[in-house]
């Protein structure tokens, strides 16, 4: 595997794959967050294992979108606004509808019952024109409390159906926010 080779190991469990078919994994996304857990290149079994850790580990809240296969990356937007403007949220009104969907405290999972710190919606719960992006009516889209290990199931469950690798994958971390499709 040289410096030509279409082929490099995962740097999770180190099995070669075509370079094509694997995720870039970026806890501190962009650098505009600290983080000890540098960006790796990994499969999707070492993806989700490594997603799931941060999902379950996360202390905030958040609304988990559906992974979409038109996008190329699935990434974590934090709604405060004291946060690197990485993320435009159009509008106040935007980030309260976003802040909206996210689960009551004390909450718990539609799947087993546990603490449900996630609201997971379907795909179709944000429409992207050209005027920017806007969530659809509530009641639209699926959507149900779930804690950070059925969400980290479901997510795997995505990744593997839609079959290609994502250039970015950053988690949640330091807020309440989105965990989206877009593109980089």
């Amino acid at each position: 595997m040289g410096l030509f080779s279409k082929e490099a190991p995962c740097d999770g469990c180190r099995i070669p794959f075509e370079k094509k078919a694997l995720h870039g994994f970026d806890p501190a996304w962009r650098r505009h967050r600290k983080s000890d857990d540098p960006r790796r290149r990994l499969c999707t079994p070492c993806l989700s294992a490594a997603l799931s850790e941060y999902l379950a580990a996360f202390p905030f809240r958040a609304a988990v979108v559906e992974p979409a296969r038109e996008k190329n990356a699935y990434v974590f937007g934090p709604l405060d606004k004291s946060r690197p403007r990485l993320w435009n949220w159009g509008s106040d009104e935007f980030r309260e509808q976003v802040r909206a969907l996210m689960p009551d405290p004390g909450a718990v999972c539609a799947l087993c019952g546990g603490a449900a710190s996630y609201t997971w919606c379907g795909t179709e719960a944000f429409i992207e024109n050209d005027e920017g992006v806007f969530l659809a009516e509530r009641g639209t889209f699926a959507e149900e409390p779930r804690c950070g290990k059925c969400v980290a199931s479901a997510v795997d469950a995505s990744f593997r159906e839609l079959g290609m690798a994502l250039a970015e994958v950053s988690p949640p971390a330091d807020a309440d926010g989105l965990l989206i499709s877009q593109d980089v």
